[in-house]
């Protein structure tokens, strides 16, 4: 609003108007109050807001490292180009050559070729013991029966041709024991043993040791 008012012959001009501005004012006490009271529930609710953030950002760390421990091991395999599997596999423990092979049925592969272990070995012996019949009782002799006449000796009752045949078999097999005798041979366990005594007293093989005899020589 202007006013002018003019008196005489001179003229005043005066220019009056309203107006807000931003001015320096001393608080009350109630407004320091209600400040204090505000300033409490400021700190109330930012303390509740970073205890959300921080239960949020441990629940999204987690989600990361699930889905980063997907990518590693997807690229692992990406990379490697197979897996580890549970796969129905064979196992033929081939007693005569002395070897285990095992076999996977899916693909028909050998995943395994070894020797066969000195436990293993010890179990078909006992085994090929337990399976053989144990021999006729004696029959007692009559008091006027002859007596009679005295077995002959363990290798008296091997033939040569039984030796040159076992000799050939552990050629071949490069293995000397019982059980590969019994088998290849056809022959009793008691029958296989003496003939291994016999290859021993020629210096065929050396002593046993676990079931197995030492090839010294085959000519």
């Amino acid at each position: 609003m202007t006013k002018k008012a003019g008196i005489g012959k001179k003229r005043i001009h005066i220019e009056r108007s309203e107006g807000n501005r931003l001015l320096k004012c001393q608080l009350t006490p109630a407004e320091l109050l209600a400040c204090g009271q505000e300033l409490a529930d400021a700190h109330s609710e930012h303390e509740r807001v970073t205890e959300e953030a921080e239960g949020m950002k441990a629940e999204f760390k987690g989600k990361l490292q699930i889905e980063e421990g997907k990518i590693g091991r997807l690229s692992a395999l990406i990379r490697a180009g197979y897996e580890h599997r549970q796969i129905k596999c064979e196992t033929v423990k081939d007693f005569d050559f002395g070897q285990v092979i095992v076999t996977r049925l899916d693909t028909k592969e050998t995943v395994e070729s070894r020797p066969l272990s000195d436990e293993e070995r010890q179990m078909d012996l006992l085994a090929q013991n337990k399976n053989t019949p144990a021999p006729a009782p004696e029959k007692m002799a009559s008091p006027d029966m002859d007596p009679p006449s005295l077995p002959p000796g363990p290798t008296d009752e091997i033939q040569p041709s039984q030796v040159e045949a076992a000799l050939l078999i552990i050629k071949s097999t490069k293995r000397a024991s019982v059980s590969s005798l019994q088998r290849r041979m056809r022959v009793g366990y008691t029958t296989a043993c003496q003939i291994m005594d016999a290859l021993e007293a020629k210096g065929f093989v050396g002593p046993m040791v676990d079931g197995s005899w030492e090839i010294l020589k085959t000519e």
